[in-house]
């Protein structure tokens, strides 16, 4: 914490990481080899969902 100017800060940038980590995983999915042109947003849909699939995640992105 004594790393960041404020809380404020060190939020954002865990916020910035979580994201982050959520753009890998739905990249990865998305990469994989698809059958069909639509596959990488299938993939990518599944990958996006895979990664919110962390309750700690969701409520730290997506706040009431």
């Amino acid at each position: 914490y004594h790393n960041f100017a404020d809380k404020e800060a060190l939020f954002r940038a865990v916020l910035r990481a979580e994201f982050g980590e959520v753009a890998k995983e739905i990249e990865t999915s998305a990469t994989r080899e698809p059958d069909t042109a639509i596959d990488p947003l299938i993939l990518g849909r599944h990958g996006f969902l895979d990664a919110i699939n962390d309750s700690g995640r969701v409520s730290l992105m997506l706040p009431d």
